[in-house]
């Protein structure tokens, strides 16, 4: 409100300033063991350091301040200050084209991407919701009686306790952006859960692991049924405030999944 002009005018009157400004942005890239699935050369840490790399692009031509976190099975590494210069674009750039694949393995069974995804809030309700004797609350307790332990699982997963090292170190107005598969979903959700705020977006980037399963994907029906299990995964992940979740992986696979999908389904 320009309160001079309001005076002069006799009506009110706002003015509009546009400023320059920047956004702190933290990237983390999953390079654990579940990463180096798929065929040589296009595994699933393969499109997630071409995703990385158009990122810091990006990034780059924003002039916005920039740190990377490489998480590993036991640690994480990386450009840990924030910086906004030439010097440490060249080195994110240079630390994710020498960000290679280990020995490629199998992708998970089905079983192994379908964990559940219910918070430890929602656990902790639902644990203390069965207090009676009856027949349902007793086959029910022995699943909801380790809330404790789930959290401290979740908490203890390297992207989370990379995530949150970051956010304690800096915080506020943040851009988080996340580049893994769903092989630990469960921790997935928390983690954005936890670092998603007011002042701090989070992109997730996420690699089906079906499409990167060869077994599975000799059978397209089932390979489908996959899919749409991961896709209900990543609504869940766009549902959370200041959250946006987006898919990777090879167009033509998934292509090939949706000529396969029934044909009375919506298409995705």
């Amino acid at each position: 409100m320009d309160w001079k002009a309001t005076a002069r005018l006799g009506e009110p009157h706002i003015r509009e300033v546009e400023t320059e400004s920047t956004r702190r942005t933290h990237l983390f890239v999953d390079r654990r063991t579940p990463m180096d699935a798929g065929p040589d050369g296009l595994t699933k840490l393969a499109h997630a350091r071409e995703t990385a790399i158009w990122l810091t692009e990006h990034i780059t031509n924003l002039g916005d301040p920039l740190a990377l976190t490489i998480v590993g099975d036991d640690d994480a590494v990386g450009s840990q200050t924030t910086e906004a210069s030439t010097a440490q674009y060249q080195r994110i750039r240079r630390q994710l084209r020498d960000l290679s694949a280990g020995t490629p393995t199998a992708a998970g069974s089905p079983q192994s991407t379908r964990s559940a995804t219910r918070s430890s809030q929602e656990a902790r309700d639902v644990a203390d919701s069965l207090t009676d004797d009856s027949v349902f609350s007793r086959t029910l307790q022995p699943y909801f009686q380790h809330v404790d332990a789930y959290i401290d699982r979740v908490t203890a997963d390297p992207l989370f306790q990379s995530v949150q090292k970051r956010l304690a170190n800096d915080g506020g107005d943040s851009w988080l952006i996340i580049i893994t598969d769903d092989t630990n979903r469960v921790e997935l959700l928390e983690t954005t859960r936890m670092a998603a705020g007011v002042d701090t977006h989070v992109s997730v980037f996420v690699l089906p692991s079906v499409l990167f399963d060869e077994q599975v994907f000799t059978n397209l029906e089932e390979a489908y049924a996959e899919y749409r299990d991961f896709e209900e995964f990543r609504q869940q992940l766009a549902a959370i405030p200041n959250t946006s979740a987006f898919e990777v992986g090879p167009h033509d696979r998934l292509a090939a999944l949706l000529e396969a999908a029934p044909s009375q389904e919506v298409q995705l």
